[in-house]
């Protein structure tokens, strides 16, 4: 049977012939060949760290000049989203002290040199979680309207690398310092939404050290087993339970060279983890490594995988030089 026939019978609800597996793998193999590439000129931005969509024709960007930004990919219209400042940026230093001085002086001058490095919306849609203007902080803002709702602070002393949703009122933190913040956006947060100068203010609702991790560079959610993964980039992965948000598993993987991005499977059944030179493949079952794809190039320097994405059968790398799409068979 084609594609077309099941097509046309699936709309008259006949279900018998080709599965929805084969016709998505079908699908996955030919269309991208009738994709053409289009840029849209993004003007004095700089890099892409991150990209969440937000509808058909909406995504927004986080770029390494530390702005949020919905771009409408149809018309090209930009919006910058106004950046959220925490209380330590506007409170002065009462006595002089080194140590504060410098504190002052870095988050004042170099506060928006990493970037947004992370966009994470909860599973209802109605909160959208990525950096503040101290990169050091959490900004969650309302959706669709981007009202501010509140700037998570007291938790990291360096930057926030990753950040992901539990629920819809949950999420988690990883910083360059190698901490975990978990933090609660209760409902009463989210209906006293104003104006960007009047966000509420929220610590953690509980923070930890990553053991024998320095980095925290990625971290996923695993919803099935409530386990929440986490990679620092020379290579430690830990699981931790997120019942008691206690750490339950570490492993160090064989590939410990920037270690920058992980993803999880839809079915939670495997995590794909990418470094400067190779793929790893993780069964969360046994925590242990599958299956390796190293990179041709793994000796030019250049870095083979920076994002990792798994969706049904197949896997997108995208890396310094290139992008690629495979099928990942059982």
């Amino acid at each position: 049977m084609s594609i077309y026939s099941f097509l046309q019978d699936r709309s008259y609800g006949f279900t018998d012939g080709l599965s929805e597996q084969v016709l998505y793998r079908l699908a996955y193999r030919r269309i991208p060949s009738l994709f053409r590439e289009a840029e849209i000129n993004l003007d004095s931005l700089n890099k892409v760290f991150a990209s969440k969509w937000l509808s058909s024709r909406e995504v927004v960007l986080g770029t390494k000049c530390n702005k949020v930004v919905k771009l409408d990919v149809v018309t090209g219209e930009k919006v910058q989203i106004p950046s959220l400042k925490g209380r330590s940026s506007t409170q002065p230093t009462r006595s002089f002290d080194f140590a504060n001085f410098f504190s002052f002086y870095y988050n004042t001058f170099n506060s928006n040199s990493c970037g947004i490095h992370s966009i994470d919306i909860n599973p209802s849609g109605t909160l959208l979680a990525t950096g503040g203007d101290n990169p050091n902080e959490l900004a969650v803002y309302k959706l669709p309207s981007f009202d501010p709702v509140c700037v998570g602070e007291n938790c990291h002393s360096d930057w926030i690398f990753d950040i992901v949703w539990l629920d819809d009122e949950f999420l988690v933190t990883g910083g360059r310092d190698g901490y975990l913040g978990l933090f609660q956006v209760k409902n009463d947060l989210q209906e006293s939404v104003g104006q960007f100068d009047s966000h509420s203010f929220l610590s953690p609702h509980e923070k930890k050290k990553c053991d024998d991790c320095k980095k925290v560079r990625a971290i996923k959610f695993n919803k099935n087993t409530n386990e929440l993964a986490v990679l620092s980039p020379d290579g430690l992965f830990q699981t931790w339970d997120m019942h008691r948000f206690e750490k339950s598993f570490t492993q160090r993987l064989d590939q410990c060279e920037e270690n920058v991005c992980m993803s999880l499977s839809e079915d939670s059944s495997v995590y794909v983890i990418g470094s400067q030179s190779h793929i790893t493949f993780l069964d969360p079952r046994i925590l242990k490594s599958v299956c390796v794809i190293s990179s041709a190039e793994r000796d030019s320097g250049e870095f083979f995988s920076l994002k990792i994405e798994l969706k049904n059968d197949f896997i997108r790398c995208s890396s310094a030089v290139e992008t690629l799409t495979a099928e990942v068979k059982h």
